[in-house]
């Protein structure tokens, strides 16, 4: 990565379904959280930006602590916090930040 030209940013990390890889689903956000400073790591400054905000689907869309996650994990890796329009639902505002 770091000799590519570019930058390199992850669109809608939280919807990564990691349950593959892992014994439980509740714990993709943190695991996501930890691919953040692996990638920080290999990539280095060409990893830019994560896409925090956008709408999310299921059992996600309504918890503020997953949200907390991702943006704390964000902001350890030094990434720019990004937010993204292209849902295609019914809603494309996110319920936790029209307030």
């Amino acid at each position: 990565f770091k000799d590519r030209e570019g930058y390199l940013t992850w669109a809608h990390p939280a919807m990564t379904d990691m349950s593959e890889f892992l014994r439980r689903r509740e714990d993709s956000v943190p695991a996501i959280g930890k691919l953040f400073g692996l990638m920080k790591e290999k990539a280095g400054e060409k990893f830019l930006a994560a896409e925090i905000y956008y709408p999310y689907f299921g059992e996600l869309g309504h918890s503020t602590e997953w949200l907390k996650l991702m943006e704390d994990s964000a902001t350890a890796n030094n990434l720019y916090r990004t937010g993204g329009l292209d849902f295609h639902g019914k809603n494309i505002f996110y319920p936790h930040r029209n307030k």
